[in-house]
């Protein structure tokens, strides 16, 4: 098993935390029409949560769950980053877990994404 410094564990709670926190800004952005330069970095867990405006009602409860691990991510990575959570010594779980859930939400970002672009272009025709 490979072992993990206390230092790369905390950047990679950065890396990860950030990612998120550029995500939901772009949300939010598209959501309120506030340019993201703009937008505070706040609320970032609720945020996330605006996705689920995209997703079909016949999928909301699997989008949820995808949501809600990121929103777990992102709050672990905070602890990580205030020192609420220390844990290098099982950092690649739980890094791999982070990674996972991040992958799960931009996927499901994608998948909305392109659902209202079919809808948008049904619309016009």
């Amino acid at each position: 098993m490979e072992t993990t410094s206390e230092e790369d564990f905390r950047l990679c709670a950065l890396r990860t935390r950030r990612e998120l926190e550029e995500i939901s800004t772009a949300l939010w952005s598209e959501f309120t029409g506030v340019p993201t330069s703009e937008v505070w970095v706040t609320q970032v867990s609720s945020r996330l949560h605006l996705v689920l405006g995209r997703v079909s009602a016949l999928s909301v409860k699997e989008a949820l769950i995808v949501v809600r691990a990121a929103v777990i991510v992102y709050r672990e990575t905070s602890d990580v980053l205030h020192g609420r959570m220390r844990g290098a010594h099982m950092a690649g779980v739980r890094i791999a877990e982070w990674r996972k859930a991040v992958r799960g939400y931009g996927l499901l970002l994608a998948d909305a994404d392109r659902a209202v672009e079919r809808s948008s272009a049904a619309d016009e025709s």
